[in-house]
């Protein structure tokens, strides 16, 4: 079973997919973070603070990454999902801006594919506080922004989407992949 994870930034994925990975007994492969690749590319910079080349070559970079780690397995949870490389690109680079720059159709391809792999979605809304990591933006209309790219991104897909505390939404996830028939 893929089971994937999206929302837009400091919504729970990554601690969602930690509680599941251990609760199921099942990878949860972290390719690099987009803070880990920005900071590899351009040191002490914020992500707004990335120059458009810098932010294009930070998406394109995670996407790979993203495919990569999880490349062999069959059965995984992931936090890195191809339902938000799109909507953070509208971020990042504009509405217009990005959708003309070389090989934007090639990588837009690859996370359209890609979005076809996985077996159950869950979607976590923004209702978590919202923490300053020194990376992301720490605005919460950006924030919301991205949220609703993710929402219109997810059309066509069933999802559920998961509320409340972490521990909620934890139990909740559990009881929707047991009821699917994943046990541990």
């Amino acid at each position: 079973m893929k089971i994937c994870i999206t929302g837009s930034f400091s919504t729970g994925k990554t601690t969602l997919a930690t509680g599941l990975s251990k609760y199921f007994g099942i990878p949860f492969p972290q390719s690099d973070r987009a803070k880990d690749i920005g900071q590899n590319l351009q040191k002490e910079k914020r992500i707004n603070e990335l120059s458009f080349e810098e932010k294009w070559e930070l998406q394109k970079q995670f996407l790979l990454q993203m495919i990569k780690s999880r490349k062999n397995l069959t059965t995984y949870v992931t936090d890195c999902s191809t339902f938000t490389w799109n909507p953070y690109n509208k971020y990042l680079l504009g509405e217009n801006n990005f959708t003309s720059l070389p090989e934007y159709e090639k990588y837009y391809q690859l996370a359209e594919n890609e979005k076809e792999i996985f077996d159950v979605i869950f979607y976590l809304p923004p209702e978590i506080p919202l923490e300053d990591d020194s990376f992301r933006p720490a605005s919460k209309k950006d924030r919301f922004y991205i949220d609703r790219e993710i929402i219109k991104n997810l059309t066509g897909y069933e999802y559920y989407q998961l509320t409340g505390s972490i521990e909620e939404r934890l139990n909740t996830a559990v009881d929707i992949l047991e009821q699917l028939g994943y046990k541990k």
